[in-house]
Parts: C-alpha cells; sequence; structure tokens
C-alpha cells in the first residue's frame, strides 16, 4: 500500500463512488513540502556550515561560505618575545649549573687526581645529557613573527652546541688518560684494603683534551654573543643578567 492509497481510503466516496477531489490536492502539498525541504537542505549544506557553542554545546548553522583556517603550531604566541625570554631564563639555570659541575670536576683531575675515574666520568656524562636536554628543549621553541626571539634561540643554541662538544671530549679523556694515569699510579694496601693515588704532575693531555680546550673557546665566544642580545632583554623584563663564565 502506498502513499496515495493511505490518503484515498481516508476519504469515503462520494456520489457515483468517484474518489475526493481533495486527494489530488493534499498529495501536492505534500509533494511540494518535500521539495522545499530538499532545496532548503541543499542551500544549507552548499553554502553553509555547522558551528558548535562551545559553552553550550549546541550546534547552529550560518549561510556563510565556508572558509579553511590554518594555524601553526608554536609553543610560544606569535612576536611574544617576554615568554622567550622566561623560558630562556629557565633553560640558562640549568646550563648554569651543568657548567659548575664541569668546573668542579675539571678542577679535581689535575696534578693530585682528586676524584676517582668512575665519578668523575658519571658526572660529565651527567652534564653532556643535560646538555642535549637543554638542546631539546630550544629546538622545541618555534617562534614566528619575532626576528629578536628567534635570534636568541639560535645564539644559545650555538653556544649551548659548543659547550656539548667540549663535555664530550673532556668525558672522553677522562675515560682513556686520565682513567690510565691514575690507576698507574695507585697503589693498593692489602692490610687496609684501600688505594694510595700519587700523581706525579699533571696527567698526559691528548688531542681529546686539546679538542675540549678548543671547544671551550668556541663556547665561550658564543656565549657572550648570546648575552650580548640576551641581557638586555633580560634586564627589560625583570630577569637575572648573565655572564658567559656562569653558563
Amino acid at each position: 500500500m502506498d502513499e496515495d492509497e493511505v490518503v484515498t481510503e481516508a476519504e469515503p466516496p462520494d456520489d457515483g463512488g468517484r474518489p475526493s477531489k481533495a486527494v489530488p490536492t493534499l498529495v501536492g502539498v505534500v509533494v511540494g513540502v518535500l521539495a522545499t525541504a530538499v532545496a532548503v537542505l541543499l542551500v544549507v549544506v552548499l553554502t553553509g556550515d555547522g558551528s558548535e557553542d562551545e559553552a553550550t554545546g549546541t550546534t547552529t548553522t550560518t549561510s556563510t561560505p565556508t572558509t579553511t583556517s590554518m594555524t601553526t603550531p608554536t609553543t610560544i604566541a606569535n612576536g611574544d618575545l617576554r615568554g622567550i625570554a622566561l623560558r630562556l631564563d629557565v633553560i640558562l639555570e640549568r646550563s648554569a649549573r651543568a657548567r659548575a659541575d664541569v668546573v668542579e670536576v675539571i678542577s679535581l683531575v689535575g696534578p693530585e687526581c682528586g676524584m676517582e675515574p668512575s665519578e668523575a666520568s658519571t658526572r660529565l656524562f651527567d652534564v653532556e645529557e643535560s646538555r642535549q636536554e637543554i638542546l631539546s628543549q630550544l629546538s622545541s621553541l618555534q617562534v614566528t613573527g619575532d626576528e629578536e626571539a628567534d635570534r636568541l634561540i639560535a645564539l644559545l643554541l650555538a653556544a649551548v652546541q659548543d659547550a656539548q662538544h667540549a663535555d664530550q671530549h673532556y668525558l672522553a679523556w677522562v675515560n682513556s688518560e686520565y682513567s690510565r694515569f691514575y690507576y698507574d699510579n695507585s697503589v693498593w694496601d692489602e692490610t687496609t684494603g684501600t688505594s694510595t693515588v700519587n700523581c706525579p704532575g699533571e696527567p698526559p693531555k691528548t688531542q681529546d683534551w686539546d679538542d675540549a680546550v678548543a671547544a671551550s673557546v668556541d663556547a665561550t665566544a658564543a656565549k657572550q654573543a648570546f648575552l650580548a642580545a640576551y641581557d638586555p632583554v633580560a634586564e627589560r623584563y625583570g630577569l637575572r643578567v648573565w655572564s658567559a663564565s656562569e653558563i
């Protein structure tokens, strides 16, 4: 049974058994309503878009042409120099701790062999790992729209890379030449179960040592270039200013 038959049966026949004239009229109305609904739907699909209200969760439809918006994922809002300075301040605090560890270790692996090779190696390895994490943090600071902020990040990246190279060469020297020198001049005491270290002067300096010193010089120059740009910005926002020997 179709839709026309339902409508026809609902209307009893009049004289002569002829169907009521209301039937074609009603069918025409239904068809007209359906056509109008389809037309409206097509207009919405072709020219409108749906948007959801974040506060209420309701969806509204507009008839404006659709557009595609593109956003660039950034850690810091475009042009936010102060936001970059705040993050660099935290990174510099960490770099300063790494620098202090290197200075202490190198001062103790001198003429008196004041630190066991295993401890010196572990601490320098931790410093090198810290430098790598700092490099990753700096690389994640994606900034667009502020040349000064971009330049600060690039300068500090270069300085930390040079410092990391120095750390790596110091570590290689400790693991090879310093370790050999230390244990060659250690005497085991069977009675006390301890060893005594008597280092006759400075440990030999190898190519790793020379490369570490050269990388340290480069790092110092790179840090100075960075701080020449960064310290005025830090002062502007009430942050700490640094010296190359601190970071």
